[in-house]
């Protein structure tokens, strides 16, 4: 950050990922990933010849849209603008599932779940509740990592689902829940509303 401001120049950093999981490797990448402006990953695609989807992982503004760079038979790097966008987690060629895919209705029910026992809780243990939760109320459809969690979580700030207290407690962020989206009704009654609702949306996101 030094850097960039002494120099006025834009640094940017290229980290592998974990192989099982996709996360950027080590406190470096955790680190890297607190301070960017914007986390790009680049993953190569099961086609043949495969291409290289470009997205957005994480971005503190709006994150551009997913995009397709292959190579010419010369051997010639392009982006490719009718290609589709695919979920390359799942290898069945559909395309990943967005937050701004699901209504409000499924997010509540998704962070009613999150903070049945408790109001605030730290960035780390609220993107493992985020993909828990995710699989509760959409019945195991909707599968989702660590990297796509952190983008439910901003999605959540953004929408004022939760308020992001950045370096709050111990040193760390601290989400909380808006008392305005708390849902009295039991929760059985919640997830079996929304279950059905996950499945079809799903279906058709991926069609």
């Amino acid at each position: 950050m030094t850097w960039s401001v002494d120099y006025k120049c834009h640094v940017a950093t290229v980290l592998h990922q974990n192989k099982g999981n996709n996360d950027v490797r080590g406190h470096l990448g955790t680190e890297a990933i607190n301070k960017s402006e914007v986390v790009i990953s680049v993953t190569k695609t099961d086609d043949n010849p495969p291409a290289a989807m470009v997205s957005a992982e994480y971005s503190r503004a709006m994150p551009f849209q997913d995009f397709y760079i292959k190579r010419d038979p010369e051997g010639v790097p392009y982006i490719d603008k009718d290609y589709s966008p695919v979920d390359q987690t799942s290898g069945t060629g559909k395309r990943s599932i967005m937050p701004s895919d699901y209504p409000s209705e499924f997010h509540k029910v998704v962070l009613n779940i999150i903070f049945e026992n408790a109001d605030e809780m730290t960035s780390s243990p609220f993107k493992s509740a985020i993909i828990s939760a995710l699989d509760i109320a959409s019945v195991g459809v909707v599968a989702i990592g660590e990297s796509k969690a952190r983008i439910f979580m901003e999605f959540y700030g953004q929408k004022n689902y939760v308020e992001i207290k950045e370096k709050q407690k111990g040193n760390k962020t601290l989400i909380r829940f808006n008392p305005i989206h708390k849902d009295i009704t039991p929760l059985v009654k919640q997830i079996e509303s929304v279950n059905q609702l996950s499945i079809q949306l799903t279906n058709g996101v991926r069609e």
